[in-house]
């Protein structure tokens, strides 16, 4: 795509690994060395080509303090996306390429990785990469009561691929999504689109695969409360509100990324053991 090319010539551009899962990582892997917690770090699982950009890619990786632990395709270039800022809006143009080529056969060599961690994270994006490595991966957790947790990520993938969405989350004990995405899928199970709350509960209480972990969904909603919703194991799921505190529009850079740091944050907060809310205040504050 001409994009590319143009953008890569523009004074002033910046390259960035991404996207949004390898986002949340790089948030993590930074609030727990902030926070000087002693891990053994983050690996990343992904498909890239053999190219300058891949080679980018891992080179940045590794930079961070994240494992880089790839598929390389031979004939397909690394995906790029374009993210063009005005002000502090932001429109993004992706190119997937190899992203969409990672091979079961990768997971089962490298299923080390799986069996060391601490928790796993996923976004929905992975389902174009590869559904059937990702259900892999979700089973393993469940049967090893691993904390898995997951991400709806965007609007598009509830039309495409809600059947493997909701999979995701029946084994997930962890669901984030945002408010174009939480009313989406409001409507899709019977409700208002500005009943959140409800989309909430219904993921709360949706089926579960690990039923020694009460599952969690977290909403953002912009500069509205983020809503925090727990599954209870007799009753109704309790919910919660924390607020995001009002900062200078003169500080904001741009909005890029915001959602994802904020997974991240929250990652590392319960990596260290810390509540529900003192995570979900570290992953605003990472935003």
């Amino acid at each position: 795509m001409p994009i590319y090319a143009e953008m890569l010539a523009t004074e002033g551009m910046q390259t960035s690994p991404g996207g949004a899962g390898l986002n949340s990582c790089r948030g993590a892997i930074w609030a727990m060395k902030q926070a000087g917690y002693e891990t053994k770090g983050v690996t990343y699982f992904g498909s890239i080509g053999s190219d300058d950009f891949g080679k980018i890619m891992e080179d940045s990786l590794t930079e961070a303090g994240i494992i880089p632990n790839f598929h390389k395709e031979k004939e397909t270039p690394t995906g790029t996306c374009a993210a063009v800022v005005v002000g502090k809006e932001r429109s993004l143009c992706a190119n997937l390429s190899a992203c969409i080529k990672y091979p079961t056969s990768h997971l089962e060599e490298n299923h080390k990785y799986l069996e060391q961690a601490k928790m796993v994270y996923a976004t929905a994006f992975f389902i174009t990469s590869n559904a059937e490595a990702l259900k892999k991966a979700v089973t393993y957790c469940a049967e090893n009561d691993k904390p898995f947790a997951f991400n709806i990520a965007a609007t598009w993938i509830l039309h495409t691929n809600y059947d493997d969405i909701l999979h995701s989350i029946e084994y997930a004990d962890y669901v984030f999504c945002n408010e174009d995405e939480a009313s989406l899928f409001a409507e899709k199970v019977g409700f208002e689109a500005d009943n959140r709350i409800a989309a909430a509960k219904w993921i709360c209480n949706y089926k579960k695969a690990n039923t020694k972990r009460q599952r969690v969904a977290i909403i953002t909603q912009g500069a509205e409360p983020i809503l925090v919703c727990i599954a209870q194991p007799d009753g109704e799921p309790k919910v919660m509100e924390i607020e995001i505190p009002a900062i200078d529009k003169d500080l904001i850079v741009d909005t890029n990324g915001a959602g994802d740091a904020c997974v991240g944050g929250f990652l590392a907060g319960m990596a260290q053991g810390h509540s529900l809310e003192v995570s979900m205040k570290a992953g605003i504050k990472l935003a």
